[in-house]
């Protein structure tokens, strides 16, 4: 348990008889509804004071409808403080009537358009850059979901967009179950070299083999990011409910834990708390 309360930056919260969600209805796996009663019960003793909700692959013109649903849901449990939404950032300028309907809904603090499932062009292209240059107008930061596979062009995107605030998700998604690291761990350096991105630590075990992975199967990549980030731009995060295909929420938590068991109580302040109430306006 922790010595004070954290801020988990990374949560999903869903509810299929309300919305479409094609990433987590097309695996048996997940159950139909998310709530925050679930994850209070899948936390146990962890003492999660705020939240961030993260989209959830909703239909495309349903993502004003999901923020509005979560911003419903924070007025009766104020550990969420976060939203960040769903846009269609490809559109370029014409993502601004998308962009001016979240804005209105004051919990959203910025944006994700899931870039793992796409081509490796696609976030380089000129009108997603013109799409993403838009979110400092409304104060938006940008989370990065990608495949490792899209770091290159991730690099090209953020020294496109030097007034965007980034988050890069899941480190990037290397493929720890094949043992990925020369290449990912390069592009990890020269990415961390920008100063306008930050990265969670989320997503790590699920990139992992979900039956058998251990704490020493994932150190190098917590502690590859750790360096190249330092602690003032690493965030936790656990990727709930999704972390639950290789680990429940407490085995994760306590795995980092473990891995940086020597870091200073200031560290472990800035990347349990402080990182993400900077990073996410809380």
């Amino acid at each position: 348990m922790s010595q004070f309360p954290i801020v988990d930056s990374h949560v999903h919260l869903l509810d299929t008889s309300n919305l479409t969600y094609p990433f987590f209805s097309s695996n048996p796996n997940f159950s139909n509804k998310y709530l925050p009663s679930d994850y209070s019960e899948h936390i146990e003793d962890i003492n999660v004071e705020k939240i961030v909700f993260l989209e959830c692959n909703v239909l495309a013109h349903q993502s004003v409808d999901e923020a509005k649903w979560i911003a419903s849901l924070s007025n009766k449990d104020p550990r969420i403080q976060s939203i960040v939404a769903y846009a269609s950032l490809e559109n370029g300028s014409n993502s601004i009537s998308e962009l001016e309907k979240l804005s209105d809904i004051k919990i959203v603090k910025g944006i994700r358009r899931n870039i793992f499932p796409e081509n490796n062009e696609f976030h380089i292209s000129n009108d997603f850059i013109k799409g993403v240059n838009l979110l400092p107008k409304y104060n938006f930061s940008f989370d990065i979901c990608i495949s490792s596979s899209h770091l290159p062009g991730t690099i090209e995107l953020v020294k496109s967009c030097p007034n965007v605030s980034f988050v890069l998700d899941h480190i990037g998604n290397p493929k720890i179950l094949d043992n990925e690291f020369e290449d990912w761990s390069k592009n990890i350096t020269n990415l961390s070299k920008l100063p306008n991105i930050a990265c969670k630590l989320s997503g790590v075990v699920t990139n992992a083999d979900h039956k058998n992975w251990n704490v020493e199967n994932i150190k190098p990549y917590i502690f590859h990011i750790v360096e190249s980030f330092g602690f003032d731009r690493i965030l936790f995060g656990s990727d709930w409910p999704v972390v639950t295909l290789a680990s429940s929420y407490k085995k994760w938590f306590n795995s980092l834990n473990q891995i940086l068991r020597d870091i200073s109580p200031h560290e472990k302040e800035k990347l349990f708390k402080k990182n993400a109430e900077k990073f996410y306006k809380m």
